[in-house]
C-alpha cells in the first residue's frame, strides 16, 4: 500500500481543500496507535482518521465510525484539552515527505488566540503522532521515544520538536530541472541497479509502486542499467521526464488497483495517479476514498484471518490432546501384545513342573509355537503352580488391557479423522459464513462434551442408578432438540453454485451441514459427491444422475475435490465418488459428516475453483 511522498503531497492538498476552516467537534482514540478528529466544515461533519501503525500508517477521511475505549487514554485527554473546538487553518506536506502538519488556532484560558500543530509522521516503523505548541515544543505524542531508542530525535513532552532528517534525494522539481539541463538519471553506478530502483534511490516521494511506471513505459522491466542499450536508456529518460512533469503539474487521478490473483477483484493498492502498467483498477472520487477502500479490505482480511486463526487454535488444542491419548493407548496396546507370550509361559511351567524345585530361579524351555528357546523367571517364594498362576493372571490383565486399548484407539482414530475434517474445512474457508458454521460445530462439540462430563461426574443427590439415567436421558434429549434447531437454521446457508448447464449445486460448509444436506435436505434421487478416502465437504446436485449432463457432473466433482483436504490449489487430480443420495447413510457411532455409502461410481478430476461458477447467482 504505497503511501509515498507523491500521494502524501496531493492528499494533504485534498484534505486542506475539504477541511480548511473547519471546527474540531469530537476527538476519538479508537486504538493505541490511531486518533480520529470529527471536523465540522461547510455544514458537514467529516471524520479525519490518522493511524501511526508501523505496518500500515495512513491519514484520510473515512465514512465509518470507530469505537472508543471505555477509559480515555492520556493522549486523548491531552488532545481534547488543546484541540476541542479548535479551527483547522492548514494541512501541509513539505518536499514530498510523508510528514503532515495540521495547524489549528484556538483561544487559550486567557482568551488569547494561540496556534497548535498536530504532526503526523507516517514513515513506516518510525510513524508517530505529535502535538506541539506554536514554538514547536512537544506537548505530548502517541509514542514516547527517548534517547535509548533515538539519541538524535527524542520525542518526549517539553522537548523541542526535531523534524525527521531528510533523505539524500532530489525533489521531483529539482530532478526534472537537472534532467532538462542534460543530466543522465540512469548513469551507471551499480551493476545491479534497474531503472525503477535508481528512481527510488535518487528521487524523493517516489515509491517502487510508482517508479515501475517508467520501466513499463520504456519496456525495460527487470533489466539492469548495465544491460540497457543507448536507445532504451534514452527512452527510459524521456518516460521519467514525462512522469515527473505529470507529478509536478498535478494531473491527479485517484485510483484503486484491484487484486488479479482471482476473479473476485478486491481492492489491493491505491495511488493518486492512474498507472498504465496495472490493468485491473477502478477510479475513485478522491484519494481518501481510494485509501479507505484498500484499508477496509485489508481490515476485513485481517479480521477474517484472526477469526480463522482462533478457530484453528481450538482445533489444534483438541488435536494435541488427542495425539497424547493416541500415544498412551498405542503404548498400552503394545504392552498388551505380550498377553499370548505370558499365557505360553504359564503353560510351559505346568508342562515342566517335574523339572522345577523350590530353589529354581528360572526355567528354560522350547516354545510350543516356533520352537525358540524361552527363559522364564520364577519366584522362589512361590510353588511351581503358583508361579504358573502368576503368569496366567498377568496374561488376563494384559489381554484386557489390549482389548480396551484397541477399542479406545479405534475411537481415537475416528475422532482424529473428524478433527482432520475440521482442519481441512478451516484451510478451505473463504468467507465469514464458512468460519461461523465451523465455530457452531465446535461449540456443539464442546457442549456435548460438557453435558456428557456433567452427567457422568455429577453426584445425583438421590440414591440408586435410575435417577442418574433419567437425568442423562433428559439432558441428551434437550441437547438433541437444540442441535436440531441449529441444524434447521444452518440448512439455508449452504454454499450455492450454478453449473454451466443450469443445475443447482449445494456444498456443505461444515460437518453438521454435511449431515443436514445429505441426510435430510437432499432428495434420494439427488446426486451426492465426496472426495475418495479423505476429509471434505458433501456436494449435492439437485437432479437425478440420469438427467445430469457430463459437464455438470465434472463441475460438481471438481467442487468436491476443491473443498477437500486433497486440494493442492487445483494442481493435482483426485478421485471423487458419486452416487444417488439415497445410497448414503449414517453408520453406528459415526461422527458428524461421516457416512457410509455403496453402489457408487468414481471419477478423477482436477479441483475446480468455485469462483469460476459465478456464485453471485446465488439467491
Amino acid at each position: 500500500m504505497p503511501l509515498d511522498g507523491v500521494v502524501a503531497m496531493y492528499l494533504a492538498k485534498e484534505l486542506e481543500t475539504t477541511l480548511q476552516g473547519g471546527r474540531v467537534d469530537r476527538i476519538g482514540h479508537p486504538n493505541r496507535q490511531a486518533i480520529m478528529l470529527s471536523i465540522r466544515a461547510d455544514r458537514q461533519t467529516r471524520r479525519l482518521f490518522i493511524d501511526a501503525n508501523p505496518q500500515q500508517p495512513r491519514i484520510g477521511l473515512i465514512e465509518s465510525t470507530l469505537q472508543n475505549p471505555d477509559k480515555a487514554p492520556h493522549f486523548l485527554m491531552i488532545l481534547r484539552k488543546y484541540l476541542q473546538g479548535a479551527i483547522l487553518q492548514s494541512i501541509t506536506c513539505e518536499d514530498f515527505e510523508r510528514v503532515f502538519t495540521l495547524t489549528f488556532s484556538k483561544r487559550d484560558e486567557m482568551g488569547d488566540l494561540t496556534t497548535i500543530h498536530l504532526i503526523a509522521e507516517l514513515m513506516g516503523r518510525h510513524s508517530n503522532i505529535v502535538l506541539v505548541n506554536k514554538d514547536f515544543r512537544i506537548i505530548d505524542a502517541i509514542r514516547h521515544i527517548d534517547s535509548r531508542v533515538n539519541r538524535v530525535r527524542e520525542t518526549l513532552p517539553a522537548h523541542p520538536y526535531v523534524w525527521p532528517p531528510k533523505q539524500d534525494k532530489l525533489p521531483p522539481a529539482e530532478m526534472l530541472r537537472q534532467i532538462e539541463a542534460g543530466m543522465d538519471p540512469f548513469s551507471l553506478q551499480s551493476a545491479k541497479d534497474t531503472v525503477d530502483c535508481r528512481i527510488v534511490q535518487t528521487t524523493s516521494g517516489f515509491s517502487p509502486f510508482l517508479a515501475k511506471e517508467v520501466s513499463y513505459l520504456a519496456d525495460v522491466q527487470g533489466k539492469r542499467l548495465v544491460d540497457l542499450s543507448d536507445a532504451e536508456r534514452r527512452l527510459a529518460k524521456a518516460m521519467f521526464e514525462t512522469l515527473l512533469t505529470r507529478v509536478l503539474v498535478g494531473d491527479v487521478s485517484p485510483t484503486v488497483y484491484l487484486s488479479s490473483e482471482s476473479t473476485e477483484r478486491t481492492p489491493k493498492d491505491f495511488h493518486a495517479f492512474n498507472l498504465t502498467y496495472l490493468k485491473s483498477k477502478e477510479e475513485a472520487d478522491s484519494i481518501s476514498e481510494a485509501i479507505e477502500a484498500v484499508f477496509e479490505q485489508a481490515a476485513r482480511k485481517a479480521e477474517f484471518e484472526a477469526y480463522r486463526t482462533s478457530l484453528q487454535k481450538r482445533v489444534r488444542n483438541q488435536m494435541q490432546k488427542l495425539e497424547r491419548r493416541i500415544a498412551i493407548h498405542a503404548a498400552e496396546r503394545e504392552q498388551g501384545e505380550m498377553a499370548d507370550e505370558l499365557k505360553e509361559m504359564g503353560d510351559l511351567i505346568y508342562t515342566h513342573l517335574h523339572q522345577i524345585t523350590d530353589h529354581t530361579e528360572s526355567l528354560t524351555a522350547e516354545s510350543f509355537i516356533d520352537q525358540r528357546t524361552i527363559e522364564i523367571s520364577l519366584d522362589t517364594s512361590l510353588t511351581p503352580s503358583k508361579n504358573a498362576e502368576r503368569y496366567y493372571k498377568r496374561y488376563r490383565k494384559a489381554k484386557t488391557k489390549k482389548e480396551k486399548s484397541e477399542a479406545l484407539l479405534k475411537t481415537d482414530l475416528v475422532q482424529k479423522s473428524y478433527l482432520e475434517s475440521l482442519v481441512s474445512a478451516l484451510d478451505l474457508a473463504s468467507e465469514n459464513d464458512d468460519l461461523i458454521a465451523i465455530e457452531e460445530e465446535l461449540d456443539q462439540l464442546a457442549e456435548r462434551r460438557r453435558i456428557s462430563s456433567s452427567v457422568l461426574d455429577e453426584p445425583s443427590g438421590l440414591p440408586g442408578r435410575p435417577a442418574s439415567k433419567r437425568r442423562r436421558r433428559m439432558s441428551m434429549a434437550k441437547s438433541q432438540k437444540q442441535r436440531a434447531k441449529k441444524d434447521d437454521k444452518q440448512g439455508a446457508n449452504y454454499r450455492f453454485y450454478k453449473a454451466s448447464t443450469g443445475e443447482t449445486i449445494l456444498v456443505g460448509r461444515n460437518n453438521l451441514q454435511n449431515d443436514q444436506l445429505t441426510l435430510r435436505d437432499a432428495a434420494k434421487t439427488d446426486l451426492w459427491l465426496h472426495v475418495n478416502n479423505a476429509p471434505g465437504s458433501h456436494v449435492i446436485v439437485k437432479a437425478p444422475l440420469e438427467s445430469i449432463s457430463d459437464e455438470a457432473l465434472l463441475e460438481a466433482a471438481g467442487l468436491a475435490a476443491w473443498f477437500s483436504s486433497l486440494n493442492k490449489g487445483g494442481m493435482s487430480a483426485v478421485n471423487v465418488d458419486y452416487c444417488p443420495a439415497g445410497h448414503v447413510r449414517k453408520g453406528a457411532g459415526q461422527r458428524p459428516g461421516q457416512v457410509i455409502y455403496d453402489r457408487h461410481f468414481q471419477v478423477r478430476v482436477d479441483p475446480l475453483d468455485p469462483k469460476t461458477l459465478q456464485p453471485d447467482d446465488a439467491p
